[in-house]
């Protein structure tokens, strides 16, 4: 049963993403999937939703590939490591084509029901694609790049000791019992934080 699920979420990144399949995407994926990546936080739920997403990236990098590195299990979720090539042949996230080859790893947390997928969470660091492009992020996408790592090296990672690398001297929070300065606001992330990794690992 767990190999079925591996093999569905295997076909959808190397045939579907790496391929251009579109058999392959309808074949795997929900109706009504729901698709959760920072990068496109536009993304509309539905499988037809998803296959113009994948037709975008191989009309920008239509040579696009992907391959599984490792998948692992835990109930209806299977998460798989993955590593992605190709060269921008026309424009993606509004900056012209570079002609350069990256090459990109990430990770993507699939929510299995039914024999198909229900729900995707991928996670990849946009920095890394740009630099290798030669192209630089916004403002806007600098800031969510920022959050993105706090959720990964902080949270996913647990490891509450990096917080301070991420909350700036001076910074101030507001919440309902009043105003929090950076040193006690950074004190309270990091206890609040090795609870909830505490509870994670047990």
């Amino acid at each position: 049963m767990q190999e079925a699920k591996e093999g569905i979420c295997r076909r959808l990144l190397e045939q579907g993403y790496g391929q251009g399949d579109m058999k392959a995407v309808e074949q795997t994926v929900a109706a009504q999937c729901r698709i959760h990546d920072p990068v496109f936080p536009d993304l509309r739920p539905g499988v037809e939703s998803l296959k113009r997403h994948i037709q975008g990236l191989r009309t920008a990098f239509p040579d696009l590939t992907c391959t599984c590195d490792s998948i692992s299990h835990d109930g209806d979720a299977v998460t798989v490591e993955w590593t992605c090539r190709g060269t921008q042949k026309d424009a993606f996230l509004g900056q012209p084509p570079t002609g350069r080859e990256a090459v990109l790893h990430g990770r993507t947390v699939f929510r299995m029901n039914g024999g198909q997928i229900a729900e995707i969470w991928s996670g990849w660091n946009l920095r890394t694609l740009l630099d290798q492009l030669g192209l630089r992020m916004s403002e806007q996408q600098e800031n969510k790049g920022l959050v993105n790592r706090f959720l990964e090296e902080v949270w996913e990672q647990r490891n509450p000791d990096k917080i301070p690398e991420f909350v700036a001297e001076g910074c101030v929070r507001y919440s309902p019992v009043g105003v929090v300065r950076s040193e006690e606001h950074t004190s309270e992330l990091q206890s609040l934080a090795y609870l909830v990794c505490r509870l994670l690992l047990e």
